[in-house]
C-alpha cells in the first residue's frame, strides 16, 4: 500500500531530522553517522513533497496564493521572535537574510526553500524538464567551479530541492498504482 509506504518514508525522514538536530555529536563515529543521516533526510523530504504535490494545471494566481498561505505565512509566523533583530540592527538583519545560508531562525530554512521550489515549479509547470535540467546543470556547474552554494541564502537547498522535488513528482506520475493520499490527523 503506497499510503503506508509514504507514511513510513515520512516517519524515517522526520526521525532523521530530529536525530540530526538534537543528538550531541562528539566522537568521530557519531559525526560520521550524522553526516550519513544528513545526506539523505532533507532530499527525502523534498522527494516526498514532490510525490504528494498536486498536479499543476495552470500557473494562475490561485496556485501562488495557496503556496503563500501554506509556506510563506508559517515562515513569517515562526520568524516573529526574530523580528526584534531587524529593529535593533536593520541593515545587519537584512544582510543576514539575503547573504547567509540560513535565516536568523535556522530551522525555518526548509519553509523558505520549499516556498521557492513550489513557486518555480508552478512557474515552469509547462516546462518541467527545462527547470529540472537547468537546476541540475547549474548545481553541478557551480560545484565543479568551486563556488559554495550555501553562501547566498538557501541556494543549495533550492537547487537540490527542485531536483528531488521533481524526482518525487516523476515517481508519483509513473508509478503503476497511483493512490489518493489522505493525511491522517
Amino acid at each position: 500500500n503506497y499510503a503506508n509506504f509514504i507514511d513510513l518514508a515520512r516517519f524515517i525522514g522526520i526521525a532523521c531530522v530530529i536525530y540530526g538536530h538534537c543528538h550531541p555529536f562528539v566522537g568521530e563515529a557519531e559525526i560520521t553517522i550524522r553526516n550519513i543521516v544528513c545526506c539523505f533526510h532533507m532530499p527525502l523530504s523534498f522527494l516526498i513533497s514532490g510525490f504528494l504535490s498536486k498536479p499543476i494545471v495552470n500557473s494562475g494566481w490561485g496556485n501562488y496564493k495557496k503556496i503563500v498561505f501554506s509556506l510563506f505565512v508559517p515562515y513569517i509566523i515562526y520568524n516573529i521572535p526574530y523580528i526584534s533583530l531587524a529593529f535593533s540592527n536593520p541593515f545587519g538583519f537584512l544582510c543576514s537574510m539575503v547573504t547567509s545560508s540560513v535565516p536568523p531562525n535556522d530551522p525555518t530554512w526548509f519553509f523558505y526553500a520549499l516556498l521557492w521550489v513550489k513557486i518555480l515549479t508552478t512557474l515552469f509547470y509547462r516546462h518541467q524538464s527545462l527547470l529540472l535540467t537547468g537546476s541540475m546543470i547549474t548545481y553541478v556547474s557551480l560545484l565543479s567551479c568551486g563556488i559554495e552554494l550555501n553562501t547566498i541564502f538557501c541556494n543549495h537547498a533550492i537547487l537540490s530541492g527542485i531536483i528531488f522535488f521533481y524526482f518525487g513528482k516523476i515517481y508519483e506520475q509513473y508509478s503503476e498504482n497511483r493512490i489518493m493520499y489522505v493525511s491522517i490527523p
